[in-house]
Order: C-alpha cells, then structure tokens, then sequence
C-alpha cells in the first residue's frame, strides 16, 4: 500500500489537503497529531476534489479538511494519512498564525483573514509598501455570514489613496497584528 498526499492550506483551524491510497484500497484515514504526539483532529480524505483527477486513480474522492483542536499557545502539528506523513509540513497553528485572501478593487483592498487560533478578535489590517511604509491600516470585522467555529474568518475593505500607490512595480504586503499574511504585486499606478 501507497499512501500519497499533501497538506495545501489552513484555514481557522481546518487543515486542509488530499491523501489517496494508490493501491485504491478505500479512503485514507488522516490524523493530526502535536509535538508531544497527542492526536488534535482526526478525519477521511473523501471530499470531492476535481483537480485530482490527474491522479488516474478512477475517482477524485481524496480531500479532507479536517479541524484541529489546539490551546492558546503556537502548537506544531503533523498530518499522517494510513501512518503516512504528508507534505507540506510541519504546519503551525495558534495566535498570530494567519490565513487569507485579498484583491485590489479600484481604490480598496479587499478580503478575509482568519486567525488559526481560538482567539475571538478582529484583526488591524496594515498595507505596507517594500519600503515599510504604511499606506494604509483598518480594523477588519468578523463575517457575520460565514459563521463556523473552527473559523472566526474576519473581512476588510480598505481605501488606498492611489497617491500612496507606486508608479513603478512594488511589492505590497498586506498584515495582521502586523504579522505578514498577503503579498500583492502592483504593476504601477497611473496617476494622470
């Protein structure tokens, strides 16, 4: 028996990935353990996932998002699929560890930001140049349409005055608590 996978993100305090047992011998049970070896979350891959496909295993049942139990201290884990460990590890959940998405629409940045911790508070979101200047900084608020408890998934819409915006390529890093989560490359502005 084969046992192959990934961990491709956290999100709150779901970990997720894929695992595929390439003898397709069932579905693979994955567990997550911590540093001192005590099992924090356990699950199936068998969530739908069409990008696998290209595994030519004759289904794409193998995601799994498991959630993890974890204290308010950073805790180091490691996801095993049939006693296999996967990639993409060690993965590190507690406060200040984040996760999210943002885009630039006209003159805001938008997205979400959850925190892989059971803490209870809305970020401050930062914008900074590659410069380490502040360009722009707002508190974000929970989703009150996205409710889950192994996610407090907090969004923000914050105005860039585009005079603060290069006209040249530049980095943007985007934080919370001013720890790094987001990169955006910005091509240049046009000011005229």
């Amino acid at each position: 028996m084969t046992v192959i996978g990934n961990v491709d993100s956290i999100e709150g305090l779901y970990v997720r990935g894929w695992a595929a047992n390439t003898s397709g011998e069932g579905v693979c049970s994955i567990v997550i353990v911590n540093e001192q070896g005590v099992v924090v979350g356990r699950g199936r891959a068998a969530r739908h996932r069409p990008d696998l496909h290209v595994l030519n295993l004759g289904r794409t049942t193998f995601g799994f998002r498991v959630p993890a139990k974890t204290t308010t201290k950073i805790s180091r884990l490691k996801v095993v699929a049939n006693g296999v460990v996967l990639g993409g590890q060690p993965i590190e959940l507690g406060p200040n560890r984040f996760d999210g998405y943002c885009s630039i629409n006209d003159d805001r940045i938008v997205g979400w930001v959850a925190e892989r911790s059971i803490e209870k508070k809305a970020p401050l979101i930062t914008v900074i140049n590659q410069d380490g200047k502040i360009i722009a900084s707002k508190y974000s608020k929970f989703d009150l349409v996205f409710c889950d408890r192994f996610v407090n998934r907090a969004i923000f819409s914050i105005v860039v005055d585009c005079n603060m915006l290069p006209e040249e390529l530049q980095n943007i890093s985007i934080l919370a608590n001013g720890v790094p989560f987001f990169k955006i490359i910005l091509a240049g502005v046009d000011k005229g």
